[in-house]
């Protein structure tokens, strides 16, 4: 059976009950108002946010503003929230690792040149992305984008790597001792 809880408004002093069910309750336990002033506060809020009803994008157009004043901000913690939550990376240890491998990619030993394009800020050089073991999720180094694409695309596999590796080396040997021309398409008579 259930006990009834009550406890004092303190707002009006009434005593209510929290449990469900009774006169004059509550919906949960943790309220500490009773209905009348639950009610009262919610009135108060409507009549002080007369706008939205009228305006209803008012609020977004606020936001938008506000984003658009602190573009630099925003997009520096939108990384770092990704960086920090997927990798446990601080921008800090980000930039320590960047140090280490001399500011290039960790595979090709080239900076990045892959190009982030936006309407606001223009054309700017990406990050050399963070390469991590998907089944471990541990750091392995800084790439670019081009060798951190081909590692996904080669499936993380190093038999795969070294396949396509000794198949380049091979037909570049055999391209270097002989001399493959294509042939030319014929022409047509008219």
């Amino acid at each position: 059976m259930n006990q009834l809880a009550a406890r004092t408004c303190p707002h009006c002093g009434v005593v209510f009950s929290t449990t469900p069910g009774c006169i004059g309750s509550v919906l949960s336990k943790h309220q500490n108002r009773c209905s009348r002033a639950t009610e009262e506060e919610r009135n108060t809020y409507r009549r002080t946010h007369k706008w939205r009803p009228a305006d209803p994008n008012y609020a977004r157009r606020q936001m938008a503003g506000w984003r658009e004043s602190h573009l630099e901000r925003n997009r520096f913690n939108a990384r770092w929230s990704r960086v920090k939550r997927a990798f446990g990376l601080t921008p800090e240890a980000y930039k320590a690792l960047l140090d280490a491998q001399g500011g290039v990619c960790a595979i090709c030993r080239k900076a990045e040149t892959a190009r982030n394009v936006n309407k606001q800020s223009g054309v700017r050089i990406k990050r050399l992305s963070v390469d991590h073991d998907h089944k471990t999720n541990k750091i392995r180094g800084l790439l670019c984008q081009h060798c951190n694409h081909t590692l996904g695309k080669m499936d993380d596999d190093p038999a795969r790597l070294r396949a396509a590796a000794d198949y380049l080396e091979k037909h570049q040997q055999q391209n270097q001792t002989r001399d493959l021309t294509l042939p030319q398409p014929q022409q047509r008579q008219p």
